[in-house]
């Protein structure tokens, strides 16, 4: 078999940079709330496998998840002890129970917490602290979760520590992962081996506080050596399909991950099928291995191909990936989809990474739109209906503020159909770290984005096309310039706008829709009045005579000549233009927070400042000596 693949032309450009999406139009997200789950998390953190906290690796495909109207996470607390949190949502305070008869001591980031819910019986599932490791298992009593308001939240809901979950104990366990399917049906996932040469086994809970084991279902052992599957992710969708998604890797290093491999099952993992519909595994008898035709996407090993980033099914039943790789030199985060008809798409986010660097994940909405949350906490999105060609980075607030994490996502509050995004990061910073783990909602499918989106991290190349405004910085002290085709982003260029923390590049996007730019100002024949210098068209059906004009112009045929004969005109500004507010060593008046650019000749300084500002050296630097400058602002997009 063949497996159907495309490159996209779009993404062929896309791998320059994000600025080839300049016109396109992303979905926007809105940050609606921001809850700190606890202040009591422990702090260790490991840079072995990942620059990340205990309690916040993308290996836990679950940390939190939503039920019936209720939220769950868990965490590991200062005392290396699991807590399980609730709340009922939408902002319900949390409630926490400690299971303090088991102490977490392995030192080793691999060891985190995975949880999943048995709908029949209403039982909390946990699995915790496993690196080559024998089973740490536990469960809570029924009707926890069908019934919430009837229970008092505390350990006693638990039983015991387990090492099995049928018969016999269950050894050299790691990566635990638990799937729910809408019919009920619960089933738990794990590694049995070392890395390189483990194997891949399933059980299914029988809704009574049991377990039935269902059996390998992918091998190592295959006709040249031994690899094991590292899983993007294993998942149900809507109509109770289960998907997978994997690399392999052939010995301990990451460097001999490679290709991207896909099956599917349709009775709950006990047959396995490939991407042509071909029976390729019986979980228990008969297993995948590196010599069958699972593979979808060739990969060669030492590509920067991380395993286990992430994976979602959206409501339509199209799989997504998200996994980085190197591009002609440059790691960057890669979107690989499946679509309704089984064909693979490969679409480069343009986003340059850095190899082995922390892991991001991706969402969806009901409209099938796409978002990539990364460790930085920034997002970008891509929509359906440009094929997911419009990568755009969206939202960058948090930035830099949860470093030391992978963030993890409520998958189930995305797969009930609610545009709504819950993120969970531990707080920190590249050179301190926090006790704190937020849980942060957003809601999707916003209006399409215009603002500033990332182009590069310090130190990297930001590519664009055309001339385009670039800023440079961080933490709302920014450097700035217009520049073609490319520019290098680091002090060199920019000089230093905040020193001792680390700088991206920004270039400014928009949506795209001409018409929203522009305000209506004077009809024919009229006056146009506006604050400072503007940028004014005037016409009538898509033609128009422009230019700048400072706090008022007449909007008429002896000014701007007749762009279009016998048709009433009017004149409009551009709302998303810069405003000319004052001179050098003036006071640059405006109300509320603006974002404020000082400077001449494409140099500019720029700031988010409030309610005026001095135009100076001393407030903004010296963006270009020797020349005459001056301050603009304009209006931050919400």
């Amino acid at each position: 078999m063949t497996t159907t693949k495309i490159l996209s032309t779009v993404s062929a450009l896309l791998v320059t940079g994000l600025l080839a999406l300049q016109l396109q139009a992303a979905p926007s997200v809105q940050k609606a709330e921001a809850s700190i789950m606890t202040t009591n998390a422990t702090e260790w953190w490991d840079d072995r496998y990942g620059d990340a906290y205990l309690s916040s690796m993308s290996y836990s495909q679950d940390s939190l998840l939503s039920y019936k109207g209720w939220q769950y996470a868990t965490y590991y607390n200062a005392e290396r002890h699991v807590v399980v949190q609730r709340r009922k949502l939408p902002d319900g305070q949390w409630q926490s129970l400690v299971l303090t008869d088991y102490t977490q001591t392995t030192n080793d980031n691999h060891n985190n917490i995975s949880i999943g819910i048995s709908p029949v019986d209403g039982r909390l599932h946990l699995a915790f602290d496993h690196h080559d490791d024998t089973l740490h298992y536990r469960q809570s009593s029924a009707d926890v979760v069908n019934n919430p308001q009837d229970c008092h939240w505390d350990a006693s809901l638990f039983g015991s520590v387990q090492d099995h979950l049928n018969h016999g104990t269950v050894s050299s366990l790691t990566y635990p992962r638990f799937a729910m399917a809408p019919d009920g049906t619960l089933i738990f996932e794990a590694r049995l081996g070392q890395s390189g040469n483990g194997e891949s086994w399933l059980w299914r809970y029988n809704n009574d506080g049991t377990w039935t084991e269902t059996g390998k279902f992918i091998e190592n052992t295959y006709d040249g050596g031994d690899a094991n599957a590292y899983f993007f992710g294993i998942r149900f969708d809507i109509n109770n399909r289960l998907h997978a998604a994997w690399v392999w890797r052939e010995n301990f290093g990451g460097n001999s991950n490679h290709d991207i491999m896909y099956a599917y099952s349709d009775d709950h993992g006990s047959t396995w099928r490939n991407n042509s519909g071909s029976l390729v595994a019986t979980t228990g008898s008969a297993f995948i291995t590196l010599d069958d035709d699972v593979k979808v996407w060739d990969i060669p090993t030492d590509s920067g191909l991380i395993n286990q980033e992430a994976m979602a099914v959206d409501l339509q039943g199209r799989v997504h990936i998200l996994a980085r790789r190197d591009i002609d030199g440059v790691n960057k985060q890669v979107h690989f989809w499946r679509d309704g008809n089984g064909t693979w798409i490969q679409n480069s986010t343009g986003i340059n990474t850095r190899r082995w660097d922390n892991r991001s994940k991706i969402g969806f909405d009901s409209s099938g739109n796409v978002y990539a949350i990364m460790p930085s906490l920034q997002i970008a999105s891509a929509s359906a209906a440009k094929g997911y060609t419009d990568w755009t980075v969206v939202e960058s607030r948090d930035s830099g503020r949860f470093h030391h994490s992978e963030p993890l996502i409520d998958y189930y509050a995305m797969r009930s159909g609610k545009d709504e995004l819950y993120v969970y990061a531990q707080k920190g910073t590249v050179n301190s770290t926090s006790p704190d783990i937020a849980v942060i909602k957003y809601t999707l499918d916003g209006p399409a984005y215009s603002g500033w989106t990332l182009c590069a991290h310090e130190g990297q190349l930001c590519e664009f096309s055309a001339t385009q405004e670039v800023r440079y910085g961080a933490n709302g002290s920014y450097f700035s310039g217009s520049y073609t085709g490319s520019v290098a982003c680091g002090n060199d260029t920019f000089g230093d706008p905040i020193p001792r923390v680390e700088k991206i590049c920004e270039v400014y996007v928009n949506s795209g829709e001409t018409v929203e730019n522009w305000s209506f100002c004077a009809a024919e024949g009229e006056t146009c009045r506006f604050p400072g210098t503007r940028n004014v068209r005037y016409g009538a059906n898509d033609s128009y005579a422009t230019g700048n004009h400072t706090h008022h112009v007449a909007c008429d045929n002896a000014t701007f000549g007749d762009p279009i004969h016998g048709t009433v005109k009017s004149c409009e500004i551009n709302i998303n233009d810069w405003i000319y507010c004052a001179a050098e060593d003036q006071q640059c008046n405006f109300l509320g927070t603006r974002e404020v650019r000082y400077g001449a000749d494409g140099h500019y300084t720029t700031k988010i400042l409030t309610d005026g500002t001095k135009c100076d050296n001393v407030t903004f630097g010296d963006p270009i000596k020797d020349r005459v400058k001056a301050c603009h602002y304009r209006k931050i997009e919400d």
